[in-house]
């Protein structure tokens, strides 16, 4: 079962089974694949979070992906594609 807390998910967001989405933005068209967890993060429109992935819980991590991390919160832009 998934889990969101203390977020705002816009329309057409997807949060699949055992994902967890927490003290985040989430905009349009996102979908949150299973065992995926969120934390402390945006994402910014149309981006399939992969299965398994975690983002905003090592600020290396997310920088090494190429994203901003401001004040310990993590944004992944607009139509963003994880690399398969």
């Amino acid at each position: 079962q998934a889990e969101v807390s203390n977020s705002v998910l816009s329309q057409r967001v997807r949060v699949e089974k055992n994902a967890t989405v927490r003290e985040s933005v989430v905009f349009s068209g996102v979908t949150v694949c299973e065992g995926a967890k969120v934390r402390k993060a945006i994402i910014d429109k149309n981006v399939t979070i992969p299965p398994n992935t975690r983002i905003g819980y090592s600020a290396e991590e997310d920088e090494a992906r190429g994203f901003r991390v401001v004040d310990g919160i993590t944004v992944v832009p607009k139509n963003y594609v994880f690399p398969s």
